[in-house]
């Protein structure tokens, strides 16, 4: 009873191990590919920011700053329409950015 008790301990922290690389690795690609659409952004590919951020958002819809981010590409593509949803979204999700998404 007791090795059932400490072999199952042992598959938990295996999991929890494995789901915390996992999920270190999705956060540093995220990253990755967040300052990668920003260097594009900044050399004026507004299209291409958008289609990476646009990827990212399908897993992180919650994101302020992506929420933000889309709404610039989108303002700079003149879809004013989905400019004012992503920079509503980065208000309400983050106050705190109010200001630089000029609502």
């Amino acid at each position: 009873m007791k090795l059932i008790k400490i072999t199952t301990l042992l598959g938990f922290m295996v999991i929890v191990f494995l789901s915390n690389g996992y999920a270190q690795k999705e956060s540093d690609n995220f990253k990755l590919k967040y300052a990668q659409a920003w260097v594009i952004f900044n050399d004026d590919n507004f299209l291409g920011a958008l289609k990476i951020y646009r990827e990212l958002y399908k897993t992180n819809p919650n994101h302020a700053m992506l929420n933000l981010r889309m709404g610039q590409c989108y303002i700079e593509l003149k879809m004013m329409d989905s400019a004012l949803i992503h920079l509503k979204n980065a208000v309400e999700l983050d106050s705190t950015i109010k200001k630089e998404a000029n609502l």
